[in-house]
């Protein structure tokens, strides 16, 4: 992935602790603060007059001695996402000896099927 689109985000946009208070409402997630969440930004758009769609990747660095990452690509909302990373963070240690890194994608910005399908 080039690194150019991959966007750290700040404080004022949407940070970890956001993350957590969303999930927290429905589904407690645990402590995720040393969970790195990154915005990607697409070069394209999916529709030539719209906006470009962008989503957020939650990552958990692991095992630094491990080669491959454990992607995780939940359902298109809170709910799912937020159900998904708590069982993660319920069962880290399960995972700690397997893989580099858990990603966790967060697709619910590109959750409306308008800005998906072509008219």
């Amino acid at each position: 992935m080039d690194e150019t689109h991959v966007h750290e985000l700040t404080e004022e946009e949407l940070d970890v602790k956001n993350t957590i208070e969303m999930c927290n409402y429905s589904v407690p997630v645990g402590d995720i603060t040393q969970w790195k969440y990154t915005q990607v930004k697409p070069q394209f758009t999916l529709r030539p007059s719209e906006e470009m769609v962008s989503y957020f990747l939650l990552r958990k660095p692991l095992n630094h001695l491990r080669h491959h990452p454990l992607f995780v690509i939940p359902g298109m909302n809170a709910s799912s996402f937020c159900n998904n990373v708590n069982v993660i963070n319920e069962n880290l240690q399960k995972f700690k000896n397997k893989y580099r890194e858990i990603i966790v994608f967060n697709l619910q910005q590109i959750k409306n099927a308008d800005l998906i399908l072509p008219k």
